[in-house]
């Protein structure tokens, strides 16, 4: 088990670090886009046309896809070797060609029904209106990238290589980043105008993604082969588990688009808010949530292929208590840095402190499930190994019911806010349903010394918290209330409070005996 959680802990430290890269330029990316566009009705149509292709590429790339491929690639290899698994992928890219094709020429042909069904509220704004569905024609060939992307990526993982697919979303970044340098050149242009060269640098930049990972691949000696793809036992295989796993792998994807409707006949900039503090939330999910879960995947499969159920669980048990050390402090600091780091990252150009401060508090209530979220994504491929997609299928509907109560409830008390905690509690809701399901199977999770653990790590996560919060409040003391939003404060709360949290944190796990899951400390 020792070599097991080296393994894991090893891959998932790779991502993390790549997907680190990654997300810092990704911040860069939306600080350009908040500079030039702000929190307006450019902004919110640009958001929902980029928007609907997106939500297709979580729901088939980077959910259903990767969870059923690359089990199906590890067993297809311990079955028959090096080449019946590259065969199977050559099936599966030639049935993706044909879908994708499919999707993309009636998502344009079909743009204007599409934004319609996605932000309805936007109607009553024609101009804003015309603008997304010009928008969406552009972005919607962004979906057929990201799913090859994808499927070239699970290649690569189910032969435990991590690195490629962690660092191809940097490249990805770094081209929108240099578009941006572009509509800086054509600044005194109006925002409307320039909208569609951003639009122009993610349908790119979805391209270089894409290519970076092809000489990996081809080095691992994969070559693809055209062939009809739909007799082949294999893909019948995939595409099986894949259409329970589209909606398993998709419950925050169908909560976002519930978000995205109700927030387009919300006041003008909702739909912004909503997606700067969920990017910020996408930070920790992002880097560790992901990485772990991507890590922990393929060593999951192989396990419950030799049927080695003590193993299975065991690593289950690492890859769930990894996710909580990492993340609970993640989240705690982020609720309690929320306001100076919104404001500091993205308080310029057109984007106003108001904006800012609205962003702030859908950030806090968005990371308050950091955590849930984050589970969820280590619990669903335990299923997915399992090859019991069905059942992250059934509890992601129950969170999409929760999200929908919860919106309709108190959207005319909070407005956006209801929106960002109505995926949060549906986030938590999902996480104590997978948890008891998977007692059930398993046996019970949380055995004394995982408690033990647990414990630990909350009362790390509390030592640190009142720590920032009283550094946060000694800061302030005495600070003309119109300076508490001067950059140079609030880059004393980032930095300060992150420092800290940090001198708290790990070195009171460390001294509990140890610091990682799975030792004597956390």
């Amino acid at each position: 088990m020792s070599d097991t959680k080296h393994s894991i802990t090893k891959a998932a430290s790779t991502m993390s670090l790549a997907t680190g890269l990654s997300r810092i330029l990704g911040l860069l990316r939306d600080q350009i886009a908040a500079y030039f566009f702000g929190a307006g009705w450019v902004s919110d149509a640009f958001i929902m046309a980029f928007r609907i292709p997106n939500l297709l590429r979580d729901m088939l790339a980077e959910g259903a896809l990767s969870a059923a491929f690359v089990p199906a690639m590890t067993k297809e290899r311990q079955l028959h070797g090096k080449e019946g698994a590259y065969r199977l992928a050559s099936m599966m890219l030639n049935s993706m060609i044909i879908l994708m094709a499919g999707m993309t020429l009636l998502g344009m042909a079909f743009s204007h029904q599409v934004v319609t069904l996605m932000a309805n509220g936007f109607s009553a704004r024609p101009e804003q209106f015309e603008l997304t569905v010009n928008l969406t024609r552009i972005l919607f060939p962004f979906l057929s990238m990201m799913v090859f992307s994808s499927l070239l990526m699970g290649i690569l993982i189910s032969r435990n290589h991590f690195v490629t697919g962690a660092i191809a979303p940097v490249f990805f970044n770094l081209t929108i980043v240099s578009f941006g340098a572009l509509i800086y050149l054509h600044h005194g242009q109006l925002a409307e105008k320039n909208v569609y060269l951003w639009a122009w640098g993610y349908l790119t930049a979805g391209l270089v993604q894409f290519l970076v990972h092809v000489p990996p691949v081809w080095k691992e000696g994969f070559r693809w082969k055209i062939a009809w793809p739909f007799k082949e036992p294999g893909v019948k295989r995939v595409w099986a588990q894949m259409r329970p796993a589209i909606l398993g792998q998709s419950g925050n994807q169908i909560n976002l688009w519930i978000n995205s409707w109700m927030a387009s006949a919300m006041a003008v900039g909702s739909a912004s808010y909503l997606y700067y503090g969920n990017r910020m939330m996408q930070l920790p999910l992002g880097v560790f949530g992901v990485a772990i879960s991507t890590a922990v995947l393929p060593t999951l499969s192989s396990q419950h292929g030799l049927a080695d159920s003590a193993a299975f669980k065991k690593t289950l048990g690492f890859g769930l208590r990894l996710t909580i050390f990492i993340t609970l402090p993640a989240a705690v600091g982020l609720i309690l840095l929320s306001e100076p780091i919104n404001i500091l990252l993205f308080k310029h150009g057109q984007f106003t402190l108001d904006n800012a401060l609205n962003a702030s508090a859908a950030c806090s209530l968005y990371s308050f499930g950091i955590v849930f979220a984050c589970v969820n994504k280590v619990l669903g491929p335990a299923f997915y190994a399992r090859e019991e997609a069905v059942v992250p299928e059934t509890v992601s509907m129950v969170g999409v019911l929760v999200n929908l109560c919860i919106s309709f409830g108190l959207k005319d008390v909070l407005g956006f806010r209801a929106l960002a905690l109505a995926t949060t509690v549906s986030s938590v809701a999902q996480s104590g349903i997978l948890i008891w399901l998977l007692r059930r199977r398993l046996g019970s999770l949380l055995r004394t010394e995982i408690l033990t653990d647990l414990g630990k790590i909350l009362g790390c996560t509390l030592a640190m918290g009142l720590a920032v919060e009283a550094f946060v409040f000694w800061l302030r003391q005495g600070i003309d209330p119109a300076a508490l939003y001067d950059k140079g404060l609030l880059a004393k709360e980032i930095l300060g409070g992150m420092a800290l949290a940090c001198l708290v944190y790990f070195p009171l796990a460390h001294a509990w005996g140890g610091g990682l899951p799975g030792t004597p400390a956390c």
